[in-house]
């Protein structure tokens, strides 16, 4: 027959299991975020690397001026 302290005893690690896993969860999640927003940059920073060797024929193409591209290419590469 369990004791009141063994059973309290087998909460409190069942307890500190949990935690453990929701610390691990979190950290999995913080990754994943992290790992999205280095990939986010790495995009804008590679697109607006392209925009910037357009020359002028091929923005009017796009419908952009030079004005557009530069808004574009300062922008901080987060956004």
């Amino acid at each position: 027959m369990k004791t009141y302290q063994d059973t309290h005893l087998e909460l409190t690690a069942q307890r500190l299991i949990l935690k453990k896993k929701s610390a691990s969860d979190f950290t999995k999640v913080a990754l994943k975020s992290i790992k999205s927003l280095i990939a986010k940059m790495h995009h804008n920073w590679k697109t607006r690397r392209q925009l910037h060797r357009l020359n002028e024929m091929q923005l009017k193409d796009l419908g952009l001026t030079s004005s557009d591209v530069y808004n574009e290419v300062n922008k901080p590469i987060w956004k």
